[in-house]
Parts: structure tokens; sequence; C-alpha cells
């Protein structure tokens, strides 16, 4: 939600309301999972609540616009795919899962055509599949999702914002950034280190084919330091599952 929402209620009354904090909230069932996710021209937040522009990153459901880097340790990380519908079709996630949770069908959507060509468009194809093939690229989108922690690098405060673990959906043309990430991250201290040792920045990068699009850019930021170790350890143990219920949400679409 937009950060001023609260700003609709008087003191008086949020004086009130507030005596009663969290009444009911534990029977909300569903796991709500914040999310930092990167503006695309055609993204909500750039069309309709007109809350950043595009190439910014903005956390969901809060509506912060943290504008176009953020620093973070890395808590989780998985790789999944997703099968979009076109947006002219209608747009939303026809499937998505780790390939090893894929049907046979579902698995040779992923597939890459041979090096210098492209798969032949069928007629039963899709909006969604003849626009990846014409483009030479699998039909469903690889995805790597990272759950997160913000860490500022300059003062070493583990989420100075209070934001909690956030997830990050890196896909299509910023799938390669999360391999780097996850390099970066792994072979940093080897077995020795813990994967949340190395502070990543990412950044946004503007791209153009026949849409204009951006991308995510990532560098190291150094290490954390030595007084963090325990208070991420403890967050590492508290929150790394939550990466295996965050799917992909429809409102990232390509």
């Amino acid at each position: 939600m937009p950060e001023n929402e609260l700003a609709v209620l008087d003191e008086a009354t949020l004086a009130e309301l507030k005596q009663y904090a969290g009444a009911g909230k534990d029977m909300i069932e569903e796991e709500i999972t914040p999310r930092l996710i990167l503006c695309q021209p055609n993204s909500p937040e750039v069309t309709k609540d007109e809350i950043a522009r595009a190439g910014e990153l903005v956390i969901k459901p809060i509506g912060k616009n943290v504008g176009k880097t953020f620093c973070f340790v890395m808590i989780a990380s998985t790789i999944r795919w997703v099968r979009w519908k076109h947006r002219d079709e209608g747009g939303g996630i026809i499937w998505q899962g780790k390939y090893s949770e894929l049907t046979d069908a579902q698995k040779e959507e992923c597939k890459w055509p041979p090096k210098g060509e492209k798969f032949p468009v069928a007629e039963g194809d899709d909006m969604q599949a003849r626009t990846k093939k014409e483009r030479g690229q699998p039909i469903a989108t690889e995805t790597r999702t990272f759950l997160v922690i913000e860490y500022d690098p300059t003062t070493h405060k583990v989420d100075p914002n209070g934001y909690g673990p956030l997830i990050c959906d890196m896909k299509g043309s910023s799938a390669p950034v999360g391999k780097d990430i996850n390099t970066k991250v792994k072979f940093f201290g080897g077995d020795d280190l813990p994967i949340f040792a190395l502070v990543v920045e990412v950044g946004t990068e503007r791209r153009e084919n026949e849409n204009i699009y951006f991308v995510y850019t990532a560098k190291s930021a150094g290490p954390i330091s030595k007084e963090n170790g325990k208070q991420l350890n403890d967050m590492f143990g508290q929150f790394k599952g939550l990466i295996s219920r965050a799917g992909t949400n429809a409102d990232e679409q390509e």
C-alpha cells in the first residue's frame, strides 16, 4: 500500500486503533513476503499508481520507491520457470515451478533452440509462444528468485529501513545478472563463509529492442561487518524457508 494511506486517519482515531495492534492478523493464513521489483514502462506502479518511473525499484505491497540502486545480502536463492500468457491476450501466469517439478510438456517450453536457429511457429501457438519463437528464445521464462535483506554498506546496518525479508525476481534479460550474483556469492570465501557474507548492490539499465525495457545490474559492495554475523545468521535461520513458498507475482509480467 502507498506509504501515506495512514494519513486518512486523524490522530485520535489512530491512537485508538493502535491499542488493538495486530488483532485478527493471525487469522489471515496467506503468507505475504514483500517484493523488490524493477518497474517497466507498463508496470502498474508507473501507469496506474504513479509512484515510480520505469527503471526504478519499488517494494511491494508497501509502495516504497527506493530509487535505482539497492544493497542487500542474500538469504536464499532458487531457479524456477514461468510460462506467461501474452499481455495482449490478457496476461498472467499459465504455470510456474522448478524444472524438476515440471511435466514433460512444460519442460519442452523451457528449451533453447540450437545456436543461431529458431523454433518454427506452429499453427496452434498462442501469442506468447509465437513471440518467443520469433526471438529465438524458450517459450517459458527462466527466473532466478532471491530472498534478501537490505544492508547498508556504509553504516553496516542490517535491514536499516525495517522492510524485513524481500523477494527479488530476475527473469528474462535479467536472468544472467541473477546467475552472476549467485556466482559472486557462492565463490566469495568458498565453503568457509556463509552466503550472507557478501553485500550486493543492484542497479538498473535501460535497453531497447522493439520496445524500451529495463534490466538489473549487479556488483559487489564488499563484505559485511563482523558485528553483523550473528544477527544475519539468526535471520537466515528464521526466513530461509520463505523462498520455497514465494511464487512469481503476476504483476511482474515481462
